[in-house]
């Protein structure tokens, strides 16, 4: 009968049933008596099976309240590691303040801190709960990564951050800097703690950018701006060191002087690396001391329109023009600055009599960066100039105030006075934010430096201010670059945006790159319709029919990759306002890369999309790198025409 079988159920209940409340007291009595009953059938085969049918269903509770005090425990130690965490950044923060402002006092506090918070923090996410989590998955990957920046920032306090708070007499340009001089001795102390920490730095920045992003959004809210400050640092480091050990000779150290000819480019008369040089100046420098001479027009220093053939190559020659030597405001055609500054040196030996030690160059934009730290300063036309306006100011404003003549003076004007400013104020300013800016400015090549001795022009090079060409297969890197060839001050308005596609090994061991470069005149067309300033009537625009004067013609260029080369270069054009020829490429070398050249018609609100694949060579251990021309940034430009 039915309800029999109900009841024969529970002489499987045993006693330890009882206990865990699976089973009801009374059923576990009507139990035991059925089973002394059947006794002699029953006893042996059912003992031997209750404990185990037990504790099976005990395992998954037990499973889930390990689970929630696990979970409770790692929360707890969650909360803490992420204050723990955000104290450190803040004292961080607080350490690269008191760096600034060169707060000894506040420096050592801050450093101790620092160090302290670092150890807490690696001391709490050593836990047992931790180890546990860094396998459960995605929450793994983040525990991982959290405990990895616990280590760092270990690293970097003990071994960086408090051996230069014990060296605060070099963490500000105030000691490095003092009247217009150099203070020799702190270069050579800022050398080797430079040295020192350099390593530590670098692991340490290695150590963070390998991790992947955090899920969690506590986790990467701490990790995400220790990747960045780790990046910024790591790079100026990098710039830096190369050039540290050249600094005495470099600034006539043991009274020998020093003397290095000045560039001002006008970018908005773009050339390769840089714009047309239509004043140069001269600084030297003897045991640290900089004198600061008058900046002129070239043709004052150089006979820019009937110049001697300087020695460029006849592969030089090939591929850029004469004008490469013989016209002296454009030599940086050439996008090598280490053959520019040459080119220059022999010019100026040649027309001077006089010897360079190395060739310095600059754009507006570099210029407006440094009025931005050190201050405005009054020209004598009446306009202030400071970190805001200075470069659209000098390179567009002016044009439409002022004849050619007064705007290429304003630029000098405004270029001694800016130089005077820096090294006056230069021990003042913002230690990092000068170093940034100088790096920013190298790897841009706003700001670019050539010199004579062969081991500190490697140093140069190394710190990334010297635009070298990509003679190395295993970091492979393609050129694109423009130069105006019409006179015109209209590349004011160009804009050059690569995108590198992804990569796509061959069978040989190479790797191919789709690249697309646009370039796109963004000048406003209803500027045709005013008198337009002379600067910005190009001299061949009269020989293009139907181009306004607002129409760009530059020389295009572009380098291929040691060991690789260029192929399948396409170009289009969008926006067309009058008919003309198509792009042409002839294929030449370069430094024995593979160079292609042709030129480029581009009118106001037209745009040109180029596409081409870039093998490299099977040697290559690094992505493809894009070095370009640099313009004028959006952010001066702006939409509006002046």
């Amino acid at each position: 009968m039915p309800w029999k079988k109900r009841r024969s159920s529970n002489a499987y209940a045993s006693d330890d049933m009882v206990v865990y409340g699976l089973v009801d007291k009374e059923g576990a009595e009507r139990g035991h008596r059925h089973r002394h009953h059947h006794h002699h059938h029953h006893h042996s085969s059912h003992r031997s099976r209750k404990p185990w049918m037990a504790w099976l269903w005990a395992i998954p509770v037990l499973l889930v309240i390990a689970a929630g005090l696990l979970g409770i425990q790692l929360y707890r130690s969650a909360k803490t590691m992420r204050s723990q965490a955000q104290e450190t950044m803040t004292s961080l923060n607080t350490y690269l303040k008191s760096a600034k402002a060169g707060d000894a006092q506040q420096l050592a506090i801050s450093a101790t801190e620092v160090s302290n918070k670092a150890h807490a923090l690696k001391d709490e996410l050593s836990g047992g709960e931790w180890t546990i989590a860094s396998y459960i998955p995605v929450l793994g990957s983040d525990v991982k990564s959290v405990r990895t920046l616990g280590d760092v920032l270990v690293d970097l306090s003990d071994e960086a951050l408090v051996p230069l708070s014990q060296s605060t007499d070099i963490m500000s340009l105030s000691t490095l800097m003092q009247e217009s001089a150099v203070n020799m001795d702190a270069v050579t102390a800022l050398s080797n703690i430079v040295r020192q920490t350099h390593p530590v730095v670098t692991r340490s920045a290695a150590a963070i950018e390998e991790l992947p992003p955090a899920h969690i959004k506590q986790i990467a809210s701490v990790l995400e701006p220790a990747r960045e400050a780790l990046g910024d640092a790591r790079a100026i480091m990098n710039h830096a060191l190369p050039l540290l050990e050249h600094l005495p000779y470099l600034l006539g150290a043991n009274g020998q002087e020093r003397k290095y000819l000045v560039l001002g480019n006008n970018i908005a008369e773009i050339h390769s690396i840089g714009g047309f040089v239509g004043m140069v100046g001269m600084i030297t420098v003897k045991d640290g001391h900089l004198t600061l001479g008058d900046f002129t027009r070239i043709n004052d220093k150089l006979d820019s329109a009937h110049g001697e053939p300087l020695g460029a190559t006849d592969e030089e020659r090939a591929l850029f023009g004469d004008r490469c030597e013989t016209h002296h405001g454009d030599i940086n055609v050439i996008p090598d600055f280490s053959r520019v500054g040459s080119l220059y040196q022999t010019g100026w030996w040649w027309y001077q009599d006089e010897f360079l030690d190395g060739v310095l160059s600059f754009d507006p934009v570099f210029l407006q960066g440094m009025l931005e730290l050190t201050g405005p300063v009054e020209t004598s036309y009446g306009v202030t100039v400071d970190g805001t306006n200075a470069a659209s100011m000098i390179l567009n404003q002016c044009l439409f105030m002022w004849s050619a003549t007064d705007c290429d003076d304003f630029y000098k004007d405004v270029a001694h006075q800016a130089f005077d400013n820096i090294l006056a104020n230069l021990g003042s300013i913002d230690t990092l934010g000068f170093l940034r800016l100088i790096s920013d400015a190298g790897d841009e090549g706003r700001c670019m430096a050539w010199v004579a001795d062969s081991a500190a022009e490697e140093a140069v090079k190394q710190s990334g201010f010297g635009m070298p060409m990509g003679h190395d297969a295993a970091k492979p890197q393609i050129g694109f670059y423009v130069a105006d060839s019409s006179g015109s001050k209209a590349s004011y308005y160009l804009s050059i945006d690569s995108t590198v596609g992804d990569p796509k090994k061959n069978s040989d061991g190479t790797t191919s790159y789709s690249v697309t470069t646009i370039l796109e005149n963004h000048a406003d067309r209803s500027l045709l319709s005013t008198q337009l300033p002379s600067y910005l009537n190009g001299s061949m625009q009269k020989t293009v029919a139907g181009a306004s004067a607002l129409c760009l013609h530059e020389d295009t260029y572009l380098i291929g990759p040691e060991g690789g080369h260029i192929e399948g270069i396409q170009a289009t054009f969008d926006n067309l306002y009058a008919n003309r020829h198509d792009m042409v490429w002839e294929q030449k070398t370069y430094q024995g890369l593979d160079a292609w050249s042709s030129s480029m018609i581009l009118d106001a609100g037209e745009r040109c999309i180029v596409t081409y694949t870039v093998v490299t060579s099977s040697a290559a251990t690094e992505p493809l790198k894009v070095v370009q021309t640099p313009v004028v940034p959006r952010e001066i430009r702006g939409d509006a025409a002046a």
